[in-house]
């Protein structure tokens, strides 16, 4: 049997390696939604989030992320990683940082980082409901920190942006088609003439993306400026969508 002495005089021969530090570089876009276009108060880029927000994140294999935040309020914020609860933390006034890491091991693919707020919030002659102020978002690989600035966490996405991200919005549960019974059900109702109903619309017109070529003199779209028009671009949230797709779905006979 070692005696202490000897071991102690191994344990202080023996060090472990210290860690390497990751190199650092620019993310020139990271896919988000639950934005607003990009602000400036004076000082630095920011933009305001809604009450969910999140990021499609293609740099795979993704080991932490950090979003970089200034918040007004104390308010609590929960964070998911691929639909798996990671944390929730309470956010205090003014700048900080929140890290977060897969609660499943590392995410292969399109890692899909969510975020939820308690609540939002009104300023003063601004209509918007408001959540957190978006600094920045640092993605941690094995080789490498990817730094997103403000400005390139982009909603303005185009279609092959999207390749990869169909499972994060590929709807769970029973899907199973109610259509005839939904369908009696509504008659019954309407011809009730019921306040509340229990039946799901019939046809759905879905818009998952605020994105449109056509200039019809009744919509708004057509008297917003080229560079309002493309601030304002955004898409479905993921969460969002399979909500509406879980619910509505099943009992639709057109969407």
């Amino acid at each position: 049997m070692r005696k202490w002495p000897e071991m102690l005089v191994s344990l202080v021969k023996w060090r472990p390696n210290p860690p390497v530090a990751l190199e650092e570089r620019e993310g020139k876009s990271c896919l988000s939604y639950g934005f607003d276009a990009i602000e400036n108060d004076g000082a630095r880029d920011f933009r305001w989030s809604r009450r969910f927000f999140g990021f499609l994140v293609k740099d795979a294999p993704v080991r932490e992320v950090a979003l970089v935040l200034a918040s007004n309020h104390q308010i609590r914020l929960s964070v998911s990683i691929d639909d798996f609860p990671v944390q929730t933390v309470v956010l205090k006034v003014g700048d900080q940082i929140v890290t977060a890491r897969p609660a499943r091991g590392v995410s292969a693919g399109v890692t899909h980082v969510a975020f939820a707020l308690e609540n939002t919030w009104r300023a003063p002659n601004d209509v918007r409901n408001l959540g957190i102020q978006l600094l920045g978002l640092r993605v941690t690989r094995d080789c490498d920190v990817i730094c997103y600035a403000a400005a390139t966490l982009s909603h303005n996405a185009g279609k092959s942006s999207w390749h990869g991200c169909g499972r994060h919005f590929a709807p769970k549960g029973d899907l199973r088609q109610r259509t005839g019974h939904n369908a009696k059900l509504n008659v019954e109702e309407r011809t009730g003439q019921l306040d509340r109903v229990k039946s799901t619309p019939l046809k759905l017109y879905l818009e998952t993306a605020w994105l449109c070529n056509l200039r019809c003199p009744s919509c708004f779209q057509a008297y917003l400026t080229p560079d309002s028009r493309k601030a304002g671009i955004h898409f479905m949230s993921p969460f969002l969508f399979r909500k509406v797709a879980e619910q509505l779905f099943p009992g639709a006979m057109m969407v």
